[in-house]
């Protein structure tokens, strides 16, 4: 049986009539996808953009604090780097946040080389690793409870840890030639620290890689000429 010719043609006048019917009902736009993603969201759609750049740079800020986790420590929040603690012929010290707090008040310590004045800096602006906060009273540049020290002596960072990198520096009004210092640890065994600068009038500063934990002997020794026999300008016990 042949179909008329004019009922496609009412089929498609049918539809028109259906989607206008159907207009007020927001159902009938999921069709498209847009409208159900914009409700999904909000009904503004810049709204979405401003959701995806948050998203964006909160994953930046977690990338930040995550990195900086991974070369530095804190515990209780704070962030540094032991490099902090040592001279360096370089600039900065590896911790932002120690660079930061140092280079407002010394730029060159970020632009040419991270010096003594840098790292006593570091000390100031509480970079965990430089300053040892189980020190208890002890505030003094010296050895710690029960042992002495000439208060010529001065440890950067005061208190360091065993094993852990430091300077130790002597001061005299003096000029003294022929200036060397020593640590004589518990079993006898000597270490020569390395002499890194001279700084004001006078202060020494010799770097030490590391000492094993125990009680320390340092001594600050100069003669006046080459192969003069040594003489003791300063002595300093200290706990590591």
């Amino acid at each position: 049986m042949r179909m008329p010719r004019f009922v496609p043609s009412l089929v498609l006048l049918a539809l028109p009539l259906a989607c206008a019917q159907g207009s007020d009902d927001p159902g009938m736009l999921t069709l498209s996808g847009a409208y159900t993603a914009g409700e999904a969201g909000s009904s503004d759609p810049g709204d979405s953009d401003d959701e995806g750049e948050s998203a964006t740079d909160g994953q930046t800020s977690a990338s930040t604090v995550s990195g900086g986790a991974t070369s530095n420590s804190g515990d209780s929040g704070g962030t540094g780097n032991p490099a902090c603690c040592m001279i360096a012929p370089t600039p900065g010290c590896g911790s932002p946040e120690t660079e930061s707090c140092v280079c407002t008040s010394l730029p060159s310590c970020c632009q040419q080389v991270w010096g003594a004045d840098c790292v006593d800096q570091a000390i100031v602006c509480g970079d965990p690793y430089c300053v040892d906060d189980s020190a208890g009273d002890d505030t003094t540049t010296g050895g710690g409870p029960d042992l002495e020290c000439d208060p010529d002596f001065g440890f950067s960072p005061q208190n360091p840890g065993a094993g852990v990198p430091f300077e130790a520096t002597f001061t005299d009004p003096v000029g003294l030639t022929y200036i060397g210092m020593w640590a004589e640890g518990p079993s006898g065994e000597m270490i020569e620290g390395g002499l890194s600068d001279i700084t004001g009038a006078y202060t020494w500063h010799f770097q030490f890689a590391g000492m094993a934990s125990g009680i320390w002997t340092f001594t600050f020794t100069w003669h006046q000429n080459d192969g003069d026999p040594d003489i003791i300008q300063g002595v300093c016990q200290k706990q590591f």
